[in-house]
């Protein structure tokens, strides 16, 4: 996975561009698209710069298969829709409780309904943590259910930080690992329901 920031990726473009020789390396690469709450990705002329500069950058690189959102990051889909293709996922991500939207059901539910052309992402600490807070959102597996035919990548996240001291900088904070840092094990769920198999975990 390789995370962009609208703003970060048109100010360096020329230092992804260097990058480009090594990511051509890797077989397969999900992009997670961020933005500013200042400079959402909307209908204006820097996301639309935004999204033909990632395009270009995407197809350049021919190893895309994927792209995820926030929806809190998101003002206009008729602008990042162009990003889907025959060989990529446009999706939103169920967020976490720190966003300003995306994490309900209600408001992932509406999203969906509304664009068609959207997949779904699924991280499961976000969805646990939600679900602590406020009982009547749906559990992990429940969200499974019922967007079944629409969810295309689970992040297996662990609200804990795992990450060994150095592995990025000292004093490296964050409620967010990945699960296979931890002592757990991955959800069992998951192993059960065969419409996984083909998924991105």
């Amino acid at each position: 996975q390789l995370t962009i920031s609208k703003d970060f990726f048109l100010k360096h473009l020329n230092i992804f561009n260097s990058y480009k020789a090594n990511l051509k390396k890797i077989k397969l690469i999900t992009i997670h698209l961020h933005a500013n709450y200042n400079s959402l990705i909307s209908n204006d002329k820097k996301s639309i710069l935004f999204i033909k500069k990632l395009n270009k950058f995407s197809k350049d690189l021919g190893n895309v298969f994927g792209y995820c959102v926030h929806p809190d990051n998101v003002e206009t889909y008729e602008i990042i829709v162009k990003l889907k293709n025959k060989k990529s996922y446009l999706a939103i991500e169920v967020t976490d409780l720190k966003s300003k939207s995306g994490n309900s059901f209600k408001q992932i539910n509406l999203l969906l309904n509304k664009y068609k052309y959207l997949g779904l992402v699924l991280d499961t600490s976000h969805i646990k943590d939600i679900k602590e807070k406020f009982k009547e959102e749906p559990s992990f597996l429940n969200y499974c259910k019922y967007f079944y035919k629409r969810i295309v990548e689970i992040q297996i996240s662990s609200n804990e930080n795992n990450y060994k001291k150095n592995l990025f900088f000292n004093n490296f904070k964050t409620d967010h690992s990945l699960m296979c840092t931890s002592k757990k094990k991955v959800f069992n769920e998951l192993m059960k329901m065969p419409y996984f198999k083909k998924l991105n975990l």
